[in-house]
């Protein structure tokens, strides 16, 4: 135990602060897990069909930061920067070392100044619920529709 104080006090003294979680910081773009709202992937941000999805849900999003990962080189980038700008939502632009160009890696992150442990972050998972049962709800109203017809019609 006085090994572990004295090695963290001689760090701190050479003036680098320990790090919670670092392999998490790195995988977040920084942040943590805990705070995470919505997460792309890589792979995910270069597909615009994802990021307009993002777009679309950025105005709910104001009591949240958006972190968009600086080093893919995308024109994604510009249309949340400019629903960010637009909606009055902070983001900021991530070039460090926790910003990687793998596919798996992390392209865009909603998170939260608290932690808030969302079970699912994966854009693809949190929104397409919501997709479906809206077109679930479309076929119901439709088939009641058709429903109705065949009664009029003596079926």
């Amino acid at each position: 135990m006085t090994d572990n104080l004295t090695d963290r006090l001689e760090k701190n003294s050479m003036g680098s602060t320990p790090q919670t979680n670092p392999d998490e910081r790195r995988q977040y773009l920084g942040s943590l897990r805990e705070r995470v709202l919505v997460r792309l992937s890589v792979a995910q941000f270069k597909n615009k069909e994802l990021v307009e999805t993002l777009v679309d849900h950025i105005p709910s999003y104001q009591n949240y930061q958006v972190l968009i990962n600086n080093k893919i080189n995308t024109p994604n980038a510009s249309l949340i920067i400019k629903s960010c700008s637009q909606n009055n939502i902070r983001f900021s632009l991530i070039s460090d070392q926790s910003a990687q160009t793998v596919d798996e890696a992390t392209g865009v992150l909603v998170v939260s100044k608290d932690a808030i442990n969302e079970s699912i972050i994966d854009i693809t998972q949190k929104y397409n619920k919501k997709t479906d049962s809206n077109s679930n709800y479309k076929l119901e109203k439709i088939s009641v529709w058709s429903k109705i017809k065949k009664l009029f019609k003596g079926e």
